[in-house]
C-alpha cells in the first residue's frame, strides 16, 4: 500500500539538482528562494488536516508577504512580524478561553458541525428520497489486513 512512497526518497534527492543549476545559471531570478527540503517537509504538518482549513492561511500569507511587502514595504518590515506573532498568540488565547468557558463548564454545544461526522455518507449511510436507508458501499477488511488486490 505505502510502496509509492519510497519514490519520494529519488525524488527527494533529484529535485535540488536542477535547481541548483537554474540558480547558478540565472543568480538573480526567483528560484534563488527555492529550498527543496522546506518545500517538501512543509505541508507534513499539515497531513491530517483537510485542504479547508489550510486554504485561508495560503491566501492570508500570500496577501501579506507577497502584496502588501511590494505595496508598502515600510509598512511590512515594521508590522508583519506583530502581526504574525499577535495571530498565533490569538490562537493560544482562544484555545484557553474555549476550553474554561465550555469544556471546563461540561456545555455542550448542539450545531450541525458536531453532527456532521454522523450523518450521510461519513455516518455509515445516507437516507434516499424514499426514506429508505442506503449503506455506503464501503470495503470490509479482511482477516489477512488487506483487500485481496493489493
Amino acid at each position: 500500500m505505502y510502496n509509492g512512497i519510497t519514490y519520494g526518497f529519488i525524488v527527494g534527492l533529484l529535485l535540488p539538482v536542477p535547481i541548483y543549476f537554474a540558480v547558478k545559471r540565472w543568480p538573480n531570478s526567483w528560484l534563488r528562494y527555492v529550498h527543496i527540503p522546506v518545500f517538501m517537509s512543509g505541508p507534513i504538518g499539515w497531513a491530517p488536516t483537510n485542504w479547508a482549513y489550510m486554504q485561508n492561511t495560503l491566501v492570508l500569507g500570500l496577501f501579506f508577504n507577497v502584496f502588501v511587502k511590494r505595496r508598502w514595504p515600510a509598512w511590512w518590515q515594521k508590522y508583519a512580524y506583530v502581526l504574525t506573532a499577535s495571530l498565533s498568540a490569538a490562537i493560544g488565547i482562544a484555545a484557553i478561553v474555549i476550553f474554561f468557558a465550555i469544556q471546563w463548564q461540561g456545555v455542550t454545544l448542539d450545531w450541525w458541525g458536531n453532527s456532521a461526522p454522523y450523518a450521510g455518507v461519513d455516518g455509515g449511510g445516507f437516507v434516499d428520497d424514499d426514506g429508505n436507508s442506503v449503506p455506503c458501499s464501503l470495503y470490509t477488511i479482511p482477516e489477512e489486513g488487506f483487500p485481496n488486490g493489493f
